[in-house]
């Protein structure tokens, strides 16, 4: 017996990496891209382990395209955690948000977590029926002011484990 899934098919979740300095814009510390890196990595490591299939995905340095990469394994989840954590800042014109949307069909993600040390200004072009959650990671831990569309987490390098620990998917 063969079980096929019905469509419209429904991701859960999608966590979009932000690796971009737009024009104007200072790079991250290192200790701040490091976090962002580990939280990742947390993130796709807990939700591996409660066997909920998702994507991460960034912005590709040799192209500027958006990269997904869909992790429903421990087996995929260990071959993406190098690749994750070699993820390095770039220039560009556009931030992840804007690359996925225009890359790929957006999906029917119920839960888009974004990760960058600056506050977006465009979560807007995401899908208003995802809910969307932003973590802010900056030395100060001061996270900016985020439109009502997603739930706010800011944090530093030193106490992001601590404080995303009430963080809800």
């Amino acid at each position: 017996m063969i079980r096929e899934a019905s469509l419209p098919v429904d991701e859960s979740v999608l966590i979009l990496f932000e690796r971009v300095v737009l024009p104007g814009g200072a790079p991250a510390a290192a200790a701040v891209r490091g976090a962002l890196g580990e939280i990742a990595v947390s993130l796709s490591q807990k939700l591996t382990e409660m066997k909920i299939a998702h994507t991460v995905g960034w912005l590709s340095a040799g192209s500027g395209a958006f990269a997904g990469h869909r992790v429903d394994s421990e087996e995929t989840f260990q071959l993406l955690l190098t690749e994750i954590l070699s993820v390095s800042e770039l220039g560009g014109k556009e931030n992840t948000v804007e690359g996925y949307m225009k890359a790929v069909h957006p999906g029917n993600y119920s839960n888009i977590i974004y990760l960058a040390s600056v506050s977006p200004e465009n979560l807007f072009l995401l899908p208003p029926t995802a809910k969307k959650t932003v973590i802010l990671c900056a030395d100060d831990g001061a996270g900016a002011a985020v439109s009502g569309e997603a739930d706010l987490y800011g944090v530093t390098p030193e106490n992001y484990e601590t404080a995303l620990y009430p963080l809800m998917i």
